[in-house]
């Protein structure tokens, strides 16, 4: 049986004098919109809940790392759509994701979002 890559875990976890633990995605929009699709969006949620709750397979508390989603940038369309998630995230997560600039003070109690190419 295969599992997909850190099915179980974090994609990067590093721990230490200060905690990291980041999800990457590489989810292009669909249909070149500004919205995910219904599947992305669900786990990208499922990873979101991971790095504030935890992973019952990872013996590690969320609560003392720094949280990044990091997702791969296509351009306008992913800011939008992931400005669109957050915005319309569920409840229990409103407030405790956002978008990271260079002028963001970083708290263990929120996922950062930050785009790569």
């Amino acid at each position: 049986m295969r599992a997909k890559p850190s099915g179980n875990g974090y994609d990067i976890m590093v721990t230490g004098d200060v905690n990291i633990i980041a999800e990457i995605k590489c989810n292009k929009p669909i249909n070149s919109g500004f919205k995910f699709g219904s599947a992305q969006r669900n786990g990208i949620i499922k990873d979101i809940q991971g790095l504030l709750e935890g992973k019952t397979k990872v013996n590690f508390d969320p609560e003392s790392a720094y949280k990044f989603l990091v997702i791969y940038d296509f351009g306008e369309h992913t800011l939008k759509a992931t400005e669109h998630l957050i915005n319309n995230i569920p409840s229990e997560y409103r407030g405790k994701v956002e978008l990271y600039t260079y002028q963001t003070q970083l708290t263990l109690d929120k996922v950062y979002v930050v785009f790569i190419k």
